[in-house]
């Protein structure tokens, strides 16, 4: 490899000479050859530190990039009698590339000159002239005008600066956005300076009665998009008061883009205007969801800007909005398809999470739309996605929705459970739409749930062998479980006689029978099914845990011995823990599953309960003082490997458990080093977060460079292979373990009824780990003493600031 670079190396003045040579070339009908070199030349200024040849050719660049552009407008933008795109092929049906596929070429090229600090210097006096060009590039062509006029779709799709849609105006939009990001200082004057001038030459063109002055004008505010703006700067709200005001009332076909674009711009950099300023604009986005003479692409525009400004407004000040705006929405549903449906979904969701109080009031309004919506996409995994969080939004705003939200949900979930094999593609759907709706109802659930809607849920789950049902069947189940054990013990299915507690735990013995990644969600519901049906299950209780032991024996996938495991830590860490021991009886069974759980504990990371699950009921095991577990021995440490690294792959089970090597331990030492590591882990998120805060600021532009400059020198290094970014599979495996490490504490948990009931949701497990460590010490320090003897140095530490605490 370090032999083909040096070559290449001796190639490039021949290359930047012929580059220079193509480039120089006059205009043609057919850019390809051009094209084709400025990609090479891209290519090449990635690769490969190559400042000293880049001046000769950078000429050549820039002279194309200019002269290209009236032949862009005069062909591509305004062709003469309208549309008139660039043909693929010529007659000879070879491939023709026209001005517009050259200039995203030219463009990419100087986004990849601009990520380099060493050609950066040569671009940046030109910066404003770069600006000016490229917003003059950007400018909407016919054809995207007539298309998006009637197509709202390809409007959301074309129009989005986040879109994967390749085109001229977009790919100008990115190097503004490259621009900003590596030259701030000299980007961010430029094109308020660029955006000036071109609004000046098309407010020109308009006073001189050119219809196509619009054009100009809305690429303009487009430009200016790319800005970032501290907290503080004026520009954004200037920009929209000065400028901004008349788009809202300019008339004419081409009104809507302006409308459209002055929207959009205040939606996006809504945090940095007066109310004074932004209040207008919102409005006029509310008004227009109302109207019926408006066009759709105005609507979507508008339907955009409230989706961008909601969740940057205060909810006093969108309150009086919010039903205005939620019944435009979701009058506008019944006319949407794809992105457009997509658009108003997101924007529908963002909406009732402003007032639950509002929201609740618009149930009857809100419902049957999303619900039909529902009906008609629910194989859509984006579309479904949303609908569920629409309506667990609703659910959950306040208990007096629920009866209507029900009356209109049931019979529909009815039909398609009781009928299978009719509608399969809507089963799964179905049983995922039943958990969002038993989620946030209130023990005991509503009659008609379990009388109408639990038979069928369960006569499909005891039937079929689908695993997408089984997996959302066992998440329904753990609801009904959890809101309605009582109900379910008395309820009897009208065929087979056997009552709902009993069907519960038949479906339960189904799911271990199972292969791992369906079982997987057995845990939970076994965990549910002791916590609350305890007093149902009688010696059925017994025989379920020597289940769950007997398929923990075969269990490889490590979430489904962490969901096995998990039901013993709940059943001990809610004060069953010597309870559990006698149940569990002998001692190979008592050291087989301390084993497991020790084992595989410091790999839990489904949620901050189950963490807290796992050390409390090892503390409460510790606690019991059962001689039964003196004998208990238990891996300690993974031992590392010669070459000094230990990844999380390697002690995650995937079959990969005969060549690891373990030191062997009491059990107890180990419960104490699993209790210190864990109070180990809250100091350094307690101590990461104080960094944070105390961290933020600002990097200086100095320092990219000079980052920069460690980049370009890294591009020159002859180990380095160019265009490659990847590491080994080690280095791999650490950058993910560092990434599984830093996530936060319960994700989302908070916004889960389900997490939040629970009884250790709220537990202060450092609180936990202080008090149990203090007691230990005083009740029994002998144990203690032991244990603490046989920690490593850094776990001893931890120790004495817990004594100490």
């Amino acid at each position: 490899m370090k032999d083909a670079i040096k070559k290449i190396k001796t190639l490039l003045p021949h290359w930047f000479e012929t580059i220079g040579a193509i480039l120089a070339a006059p205009d043609a009908h057919d850019y390809i050859l051009k094209k084709e070199a400025v990609v090479l030349l891209s290519s090449i200024a990635d690769a490969f530190k190559v400042i000293e040849y880049i001046p000769g050719v950078l000429k050549f660049v820039w002279q194309n990039f200019v002269n290209c552009l009236p032949k862009f407008v005069a062909e591509i933008v305004c062709p003469p009698g309208g549309i008139s795109p660039t043909p693929d092929e010529d007659a000879d049906g070879d491939k023709v590339v026209g001005v517009d596929q050259f200039a995203c070429s030219l463009f990419d090229l100087l986004g990849v000159l601009m990520s380099k600090v060493s050609a950066r210097k040569l671009i940046k006096p030109f910066t404003v002239q770069i600006v000016y060009y490229t917003i003059g590039y950007m400018q909407m062509t016919m054809e995207q005008e007539e298309s998006w006029r009637s197509d709202p779709n390809q409007y959301i799709e074309e129009t989005d600066e986040d879109s994967f849609t390749e085109s001229v105006r977009l790919t100008g939009y990115g190097l503004l956005h490259d621009m900003v990001d590596h030259a701030p200082k000299e980007a961010l004057p430029a094109i308020h300076t660029a955006v000036r001038q071109r609004l000046q030459e098309s407010d020109q063109m308009r006073d001189m009665g050119n219809a196509e002055w619009w054009r100009l004008h809305e690429a303009a505010v487009f430009a200016m998009g790319a800005f970032h703006l501290e907290d503080s700067d004026p520009t954004a709200d200037t920009f929209a008061r000065e400028v901004l005001g008349n788009d809202l009332i300019v008339e004419g076909p081409h009104g809507d883009f302006l409308k459209g674009r002055a929207l959009w711009f205040v939606g996006h950099f809504l945090e940095h205007l007066s109310h004074s300023t932004s209040h207008p604009f919102f409005h006029a986005a509310v008004a227009t969801l109302q109207t019926t003479d408006k066009t759709l692409t105005l609507k979507v525009a508008a339907c955009r800007a409230i989706g961008l400004a909601v969740p940057k407004l205060d909810g006093s000040t969108l309150k009086p909005y919010m039903p205005t705006i939620i019944t435009g929405l979701c009058a506008l549903l019944p006319h949407a398809t794809e992105h457009m449906l997509v658009l108003l979904l997101d924007t529908i969701l963002a909406s009732v999470k402003v007032s639950k109080e509002i929201t609740a009031q618009l149930e009857p309004q809100i419902s049957p739309y999303i619900l039909a919506v529902w009906s008609h996409h629910a194989t859509d995994p984006q579309i479904a996605v949303c609908v569920c969080d629409i309506l667990q939004g609703i659910a959950s705003s306040h208990p007096s929705v629920l009866p209507g939200l029900l009356e209109r949900v049931i019979p529909t979930l009815v039909i398609i459970l009781s009928s299978p094999d009719k509608l399969p593609n809507l089963v799964e759907g179905a049983l995922d739409l039943l958990c969002i709706i038993l989620t946030p109802c209130p023990a005991p659930l509503p009659a008609p749930l379990v009388t109408q809607v639990f038979p069928p849920v369960m006569d499909l789950l005891n039937s079929t062998v689908d695993s997408s049902f089984l997996k959302a069947g066992a998440r329904a189940v753990n609801v009904y479980v959890r809101r309605s054990h009582e109900m379910l013990a008395q309820w009897t299915h009208p065929a087979s006689g056997k009552s709902g507690s009993i069907l519960v735990m038949e479906f339960a013995a189904k799911l271990l029978s199972l292969e791992d990644m369906v079982a997987v969600e057995v845990g939970p519901l076994i965990s549910a099914i002791v916590t609350f049906m305890a007093s149902e299950l009688g010696p059925n209780l017994v025989n379920m845990l020597n289940a769950v032991i007997a398929r923990l024996a075969t269990a490889k996938l490590p979430s489904l011995i962490e969901a096995l495991v998990l039901v013993f830590a709940r059943l001990a860490a809610q004060g069953h823990s010597r309870q559990l021991l006698d149940i569990i009886g002998n001692g190979e069974a008592i050291s087989f599953i301390l084993q497991k759980w020790t084992k595989h504990c410091s790999d839990f990371h489904t949620g901050s309960v189950n963490i807290k699950a796992s050390a409390i009921g090892l503390a409460e095991i510790f606690k019991t003082q059962d001689p039964r577990l003196d004998a208990v021995v238990v891996p300690g440490d993974l031992i590392v490997q010669h070459d000094g690294r230990k990844t999380r792959t390697k002690n995650k089970g995937y079959g990969l458990d005969q060549t690891e090597q373990w030191t062997q331990i009491p059990l107890r030492l180990k419960i104490l080093k699993v209790l210190m590591m864990e109070m180990k882990t809250i100091e350094e998120k307690e101590m990461a977060i104080l960094t944070r805060k105390g961290l933020a600021g600002e990097e200086d532009e100095d320092d990219d460079e000079d980052e920069d400059e460690a980049q370009d020198d890294y591009a020159e290094d002859d180990d380095h292979v160019p265009g490659s970014s990847f590491v080994d599979a080690d280095q791999l495996q650490h950058i993910l373990d560092q990434l599984t490490d830093s996530d936060d504490d319960g994700g989302e948990e908070w916004d889960n009824p389900l997490v939040t009931e629970d009884p250790l949701y709220g537990v202060d497990l450092k609180g936990y780990i202080v008090s149990f460590v203090c007691a230990i010490h005083q009740q029994a320090p002998q144990p203690l003493a032991q244990a603490a003897s046989a920690l490593r140095p850094d776990e001893k530490e931890v120790l004495t600031r817990v004594l100490h605490n």
